[in-house]
């Protein structure tokens, strides 16, 4: 879809209201303001590049093609590309690697000039994950919209070409990549698709569209034009910039990778190797499963997400870094209150990290897990180490302003990172709310 058209209901004047900012996104969003208008030339690009993310509906901020953008804007697009790269390094947006549709098999030579990348909004910045879907929207690339009957199936032609059509639904947006193999039909259930993922489906002249609810459902399926508005990796790679910002990450472009700015956690029981020794393999392992169930529960509650189980250890992220200390600080004192003989480490990072996702699998790489992952073997127990970063988000601050959390400093050497300067900070006050906690007590024992 052309940005003319995308953009048409959103004004940068000050009239337009502000959107729906996560908490503590704001003050974030001010904060890189400041250090954009730093690195970058052209103020007047990040002057409309703040007053977008401030007041652009959900759906605008979803998939961003910046060259796209440039042109409306009609400023240099280099420019604007790398206002984007920055405010991807300072955690603003995020951004993925896409696959071009090849119209045929000669062109798989230089795979680089047929991936493209797009930026979408850090959720610790918008809440984008609430879009919702106007009926009313629609654009001259548009095949079709209209209203599912509860169980309805639909079918939408659309051609037997490959390409990239976005399905606009209830859960916000996805694309749909039309591959070259050709199958008869290929139906897409609305129900099982969230906001911004990406659907591949086998060339074909039909799409099913099904709602399997028991309630009428919006939607519009729109094609998206492929042109010289691309930002393909061949171009982005061969800037000096984007090697400066994201060098030390390995990307191997045309998987399904996408560099995210996400609080990193890391968890680790204190003396379970002795604890295993003196009770027995079976109760010590007892206890290590129902300090498992009391984790997940907690990152759960917070809206984090358990990336994977090492021994006794678990990595999990977090959209904000209030939510990691919040999590451990519950489980820790679900812990305590349990009688359990053992003690949760922990340690809580901020910054870029690639993600590497898949039907079933999803990990972080990078330097900011391995930074993360030496924070833990620092905690004692029932306490929380926390990197500088952690320590200056804007939610962290003001926490420590009001006198609610303590963070005493440190430093320490960390393996692998011995020629930075390590500032550190350990919590061990509690903020977590005295009714929160019965509440995920009763929960946990229901």
């Amino acid at each position: 879809m052309t940005y003319n058209i995308l953009f048409s209901n959103f004004s940068t004047e000050q009239s337009t209201p502000l959107q729906n900012f996560a908490p503590g996104g704001e003050e974030r969003l001010f904060k890189a303001n400041e250090e954009l208008n730093k690195l970058c030339k052209n103020n007047d690009c990040v002057s409309r590049f703040i007053k977008m993310v401030k007041r652009a509906d959900n759906l605008s901020l979803t998939r961003i093609r910046p060259f796209a953008l440039a042109d409306f804007w009609q400023l240099p697009r280099i420019e604007v590309l790398e206002v984007f790269l920055h405010a991807s390094r300072l955690g603003i947006f995020n951004f993925k690697w896409e696959q071009m549709p090849l119209e045929d098999k000669s062109q798989e030579k230089d795979t680089r000039k047929f991936v493209e990348i797009t930026f979408s909004v850090n959720p610790g910045v918008r809440n984008v994950s609430d879009t919702f879907f106007s009926k009313e929207m629609v654009t001259k690339h548009t095949i079709c919209k209209g209203v599912l009957l509860p169980y309805e199936k639909r079918v939408i032609q659309i051609g037997a070409k490959a390409g990239i059509f976005k399905l606009i639904h209830a859960n916000g947006s996805s694309f749909i990549t039309v591959g070259n193999r050709r199958r008869k039909t290929s139906t897409i259930k609305l129900a099982d698709i969230q906001n911004g993922e990406t659907i591949e489906i086998g060339r074909a002249g039909d799409i099913f569209v099904k709602n399997e609810n028991s309630e009428e459902q919006y939607f519009a399926l729109e094609k998206i034009p492929h042109s010289h508005q691309a930002a393909t990796a061949y171009e982005v790679t061969k800037m000096q910039l984007f090697n400066d910002l994201f060098s030390n990450e390995i990307m191997k472009v045309g998987e399904k990778i996408c560099m995210e700015s996400v609080t990193i956690l890391f968890t680790d029981l204190r003396g379970s190797t002795k604890f295993y020794r003196e009770m027995g393999d079976a109760q010590a392992l007892g206890h290590v499963l129902s300090h498992f169930e009391i984790l997940k529960h907690a990152i759960e509650r917070e809206d984090g997400t358990i990336i994977k189980t090492i021994g006794d250890a678990v990595m999990a992220t977090f959209k904000r870094p209030i939510c990691a200390i919040k999590a451990m600080q519950n489980a820790q004192e679900i812990m305590k209150s349990s009688d359990s003989p053992l003690k949760l480490k922990a340690g809580i990072h901020y910054g870029h990290c690639i993600k590497i996702a898949s039907d079933n699998y999803i990990d972080y790489f990078g330097n900011t897990v391995n930074y993360a992952s030496r924070l833990e073997g620092l905690s004692h127990g029932n306490d929380i180490v926390i990197s500088e970063e952690v320590r200056n988000d804007p939610e962290i601050v003001s926490l420590i302003d009001q006198g609610l959390m303590i963070a005493d400093g440190m430093r320490a050497n960390l393996k692998g990172f011995e020629d930075e300067n390590t500032n550190l900070w350990r919590i061990s006050t509690n903020i977590v709310a005295e009714e929160e906690l019965q509440m995920s007590l009763f929960q946990l024992a229901s």
